[in-house]
């Protein structure tokens, strides 16, 4: 009996054998696996290695979402690009103003600061000596320059006061982008959100139409909700200070507004100069000014930010320091500023539109965002 020779795909009678299109399936999905895996790795290589202009951009679409009300109040009375003009001019001659006002008084403090500073660190220094038997070799370790040479430490003094005014520069470019694509993107928004709309089918038009606006409200109205309780407590400190007596209590004072942008950490950094200038006073006035600190931040966070950034978003404490350390790792101190009102945005992908997907795929029991968000924080 001779052997046939292998039809291959093919049966005797020429069809195909039902075996191949199974094997097609499996090498199909192979392939589609792996071009879908390549795709994913290449858009991470891509996201970081554009980390900065995407963050960039993200900023501008975060205060775009926080400029939109204004926008549409505007709008009763007159047209988008007027309403967008307006907020535009209005926002550039209030920056005009008070960088006239306030800068030249910030500066003079800091110019102070820079002259004083032999003293202040000769000060810092008696101090330091003081307790050198207290803290063993940590207080004599820190007296003792840390660069080896003194002609090494200039050299680098010298970079840092180089680089110091591109720094600056380059800061200011970048907000000046950041403020300018805002712009665009407050005109382009109606005709964007309208093309994003027009992909869906139309019994889904609605849900995704208050999802937007959802996203929206929680990115803009967490910046707005920051801006507010920053002039509160730049304000507070600037009096509270005044009225201890400690120097330069107007750059404190806008160093204290600036770190409110970053929760958590941005307090601490502030008031740390606060203390260590109070401490080359006295111990007395360390000692106040610390606990003026400690009861600021128990006012902010049981009463300023849950009744004026709770009040403008919905963002759980633990999402904001996540966001907080994820963007910080990724982007640096602007990604840490953008990522917390992404991670809201997030939070309102993952309550409408991830989660009841899931239960209607897993026969879950169904419930309304607010509800499942209270099981979750309270389970």
């Amino acid at each position: 009996m001779t052997a046939r020779e292998d039809p291959g795909p093919f049966r005797a009678d020429g069809r195909l054998d039902g075996r191949a299109p199974a094997l097609d399936r499996r090498i199909s999905g192979h392939l589609v696996g792996a071009v879908a895996l390549a795709l994913s790795l290449a858009l991470l290589w891509l996201a970081w290695m554009f980390a900065r202009p995407l963050a960039l951009l993200a900023a501008a679409v975060i205060l775009a979402n926080a400029l939109e009300p204004v926008v549409d109040w505007l709008m009763r009375w007159m047209r988008r690009t007027f309403a967008i003009a307006t907020i535009a001019i209005t926002a550039f001659v209030a920056i005009a103003v008070g960088v006239a006002v306030i800068a030249p008084n910030v500066r003079g403090q800091v110019q102070d600061v820079a002259q004083n500073l032999p003293m202040l660190i000769e000060r810092a220094q008696q101090l330091a000596q003081q307790w050198i038997p207290v803290t063993g070799g940590l207080g004599q370790a820190l007296l003792q320059p840390s660069g080896g040479e003194g002609g090494g430490e200039s050299g680098s003094g010298g970079s840092g006061l180089t680089s110091l005014p591109l720094a600056i520069v380059s800061s200011a470019f970048e907000v000046m982008l950041v403020v300018f694509l805002s712009l665009y993107w407050l005109a382009a928004l109606p005709a964007l959100r309208a093309f994003v709309l027009s992909l869906l089918p139309p019994d889904r038009t609605e849900e995704t139409r208050s999802i937007l606006e959802e996203i929206g409200q929680t990115m803009g109205g967490y910046v707005r909700g920051v801006l507010i309780e920053a002039t509160l407590i730049a304000t507070i400190v600037f009096f509270g200070l005044w009225l201890i007596g400690i120097q330069y209590p107007l750059a404190l004072a806008v160093l204290a507004g600036i770190g409110e942008f970053m929760p958590y950490v941005g307090p601490i950094l502030a008031a740390a100069p606060a203390v260590l200038l109070a401490l080359l006073e006295s111990p007395t006035h360390a000692l106040i000014v610390l606990g003026f600190y400690v009861g600021l931040q128990l006012v902010e966070g049981y009463l300023l930010f849950p009744l004026v950034v709770g009040n403008q978003s919905e963002i759980p404490p633990l999402l904001i320091i996540l966001g907080l350390l994820a963007g910080g790792a990724v982007g640096g101190v602007l990604g840490a500023l953008v990522a917390i009102p992404l991670a809201g945005a997030l939070r309102i992908l993952v309550l409408r539109v991830a989660a009841p997907a899931i239960r209607r795929r897993t026969g879950g029991i169904e419930g309304s965002p607010e509800a499942e968000e209270r099981r979750m924080v309270t389970a």
